[in-house]
């Protein structure tokens, strides 16, 4: 009996058959984006509670300090390890290698602080007729982010937002956004708060193309400053052009602009918005940022993200 008849009609049958099933959409394994906002929403709002609002301390443990005597002391390892984690959870979320302490750095931030404590002042350029003078002292009192007014990781935040007519150029922000930096000293007492890079740099591989404050992701909005930052190293800002939109359409930027010097972190521009809509508790507002006319490497290059800013309050 002939069974080619009954072949045809199998293979019919099944090419009819896969004919009427539906094609897969390309797109169908992809999330759809309104539920990977949700997921990253989510995401950045836990790590904001554990590792931001978890880690929260403002007060100071100095053992073995002695003013009288200029015995700096030590600062208990809990306020080491909180202010540490205050500067990683900021270098993180914009995409940057952790940094570690250096105990040779914090011995000298802790003789500084001494120092300002016996005055009853603080400077970046001490005399050596000061009480409790060292060369660490100096070195560290040079070097350092200083705050007199916040203390711990208050300060952090505080030299993160770089606000007032004389952080135009966000010094503290980019030394603590620094794509090369590799360790820090950290400390102080009840009247000062110090950070410094320990000199440990690196070029390291998979850096970030750019750092921008705030970044491209979700981002808490009590986090969000007035004054924003564009970072890269070897690029030239002196032409760039900045536009910005967001609920209230678009509309360019007046810049800032600072010609950094090379041995003073990464080259940067930073631009001011005034009164810049927050969103409400549970919402979420995203600003769209073109920075353009950049140069870097004999050419132009032209920078687009999104910064997605939501109210942690729900």
């Amino acid at each position: 009996m002939n069974k080619f008849p009954s072949l045809v009609s199998t293979f019919f049958a099944l090419w009819l058959l896969g004919a009427c099933t539906p094609e897969k959409n390309a797109n169908q394994d992809l999330p759809h984006p309104v539920e990977d906002d949700t997921r990253q929403l989510n995401d950045a709002l836990a790590d904001y509670t554990d590792n931001y609002l978890g880690w929260h301390r403002n007060t100071y443990q100095v053992t073995g300090e002695n003013v009288g005597a200029c015995t700096p002391g030590t600062v208990s390892t809990g306020m080491q390890d909180t202010l540490l984690q205050r500067v990683n959870y900021y270098r993180r979320l914009c995409g940057l290698d952790m940094i570690t302490l250096n105990a040779e750095a914090n011995a000298s931030i802790q003789a500084a602080a001494l120092m300002f404590q016996a005055n009853n002042s603080a400077s970046s350029n001490p005399p050596s007729t000061w009480q409790c003078y060292t060369a660490a002292a100096d070195s560290a009192a040079q070097r350092c982010r200083l705050s007199g007014s916040a203390k711990g990781t208050e300060a952090i935040d505080f030299w993160m937002q770089d606000t007032g007519a004389g952080n135009t150029a966000c010094a503290n922000r980019r030394w603590i956004l620094y794509t090369r930096a590799t360790q820090f000293g950290v400390g102080g007492n009840d009247r000062y708060t110090l950070l410094c890079t320990a000199d440990h740099y690196q070029d390291k591989p998979g850096l970030p193309d750019y750092v921008a404050w705030p970044p491209a992701r979700f981002i808490p909005s009590p986090l969000v400053p007035s004054r924003w930052s564009f970072s890269q190293p070897g690029a030239d800002f002196s032409t760039c052009t900045i536009e910005m939109s967001g609920p209230a359409g678009s509309s360019p930027v007046v810049l800032q602009k600072n010609f950094i010097n090379p041995n003073f972190g990464d080259a940067t521009v930073t631009w001011d918005i005034a009164n810049l809509p927050l969103p409400p508790p549970g919402g979420l507002i995203k600003y769209q940022v073109s920075i353009n006319g950049v140069r870097k490497d004999n050419q132009t290059r032209n920078y687009a993200y999104v910064v997605s800013v939501f109210n942690p309050i729900r």
